[in-house]
């Protein structure tokens, strides 16, 4: 199952910010691996962060434990090299960071969700979720990727010529 067939799954299962997760998920990428496109198998953090994400162990396990109670299979961190592992448990890492914002009177902006993934919950309370670079340069993404799919929507089609009759 590829990256896009899992966005199609979410999608189809009703989950109303799918299209936005899946946004924020590409930036938070294009910030963990220093813009090397699908790089599962990047390690940083001195080893603690893993895949295309940089997910930490205790981000993984929360994670896995939203994907069990959302009825969905989870996987061990020993399966952090599989894509589709780190795709599912990094959306689902998502949903539950954006659970906890609005848990703790926040929305949950893109910015927030990358401070929270970045930071942990607890710094990101400590400081009052002030944003740091990380957040502004994952919520300048999502508004650049907002800005070109509001431009394809807005193209109009071009009218085919119709062939003249005799």
């Amino acid at each position: 199952m590829s990256f896009t067939s899992i966005i199609c799954s979410v999608l189809l299962a009703g989950y109303v910010h799918a299209e936005e997760d899946t946004r924020i998920l590409e930036a938070i990428a294009s910030q963990e691996t220093a813009g090397i496109k699908n790089d599962y198998a990047a390690v940083g953090d001195k080893g603690k962060a893993r895949g295309r994400y940089g997910i930490h162990r205790s981000a993984w396990v929360q994670g896995s434990m939203q994907l069990l109670r959302e009825g969905r299979d989870a996987y061990s961190y020993e399966e952090w090299k599989h894509p589709i592992a780190q795709d599912q448990t990094a959306l689902a890492l998502i949903r539950h960071i954006r659970e906890r914002l609005k848990a703790n009177g926040q929305k949950p902006t893109p910015a927030l969700i990358a401070l929270v993934w970045n930071k942990g919950m607890r710094k990101a309370l400590l400081t009052n979720f002030r944003l740091n670079g990380y957040a502004h340069r994952v919520q300048n993404l999502c508004d650049s990727a907002d800005s070109k799919a509001d431009a394809n929507s807005r193209k109009l089609p071009t009218a085919k010529p119709q062939a003249k009759t005799k």
